[in-house]
């Protein structure tokens, strides 16, 4: 008699093995679900929950802002970005890096790097107060933020 085929008892153990194999993958995927919905609430984009939520009532458009379902265009990143981990070094960074700066979007980003470019480094963080689009109050949002070296 084969041992793997021995009639009701091993495919009741089979079968137990089965549920128990079922029970293990839906609590890693519970698990799974809960680290999604944790990384969402602390995301450094704040729509992604609204843009995988379970109503859908926001989708992004070609302008990167969010069109509601009432027709409204509002901006995708709210007005207290989490600033980056450590000071940008504005005569180095990027478009995209200085765009972390709070209160800096992709059109002041643009104007740092065209003013850098046509006048050369920033001598001193307060020189970035040149760019048009960036005063006294927006500077003092950045300061702690940005340096030269």
């Amino acid at each position: 008699m084969n041992p793997l085929h021995s009639g009701g008892a091993r495919s009741e153990a089979e079968s137990l093995r089965g549920r128990q194999a079922l029970l293990i993958l839906l609590f890693a995927f519970l698990l799974g679900l809960r680290a999604l919905v944790s990384y969402l609430d602390n995301s450094p984009f704040p729509n992604l929950k609204q843009q995988v939520g379970p109503k859908m009532t926001t989708l992004p458009t070609k302008d990167h802002k969010m069109a509601t379902a009432s027709g409204e265009n509002r901006p995708s990143f709210h007005a207290k970005k989490k600033p980056p981990v450590v000071p940008l070094n504005i005569n180095k960074a990027t478009g995209d890096e200085l765009m972390t700066l709070p209160g800096i979007g992709a059109v002041l980003a643009e104007r740092i790097v065209a003013y850098r470019e046509e006048k050369g480094p920033f001598a001193d963080t307060s020189e970035i107060k040149e760019v048009s689009g960036i005063g006294e109050k927006r500077f003092e949002g950045i300061k702690d933020w940005i340096r030269t070296r």
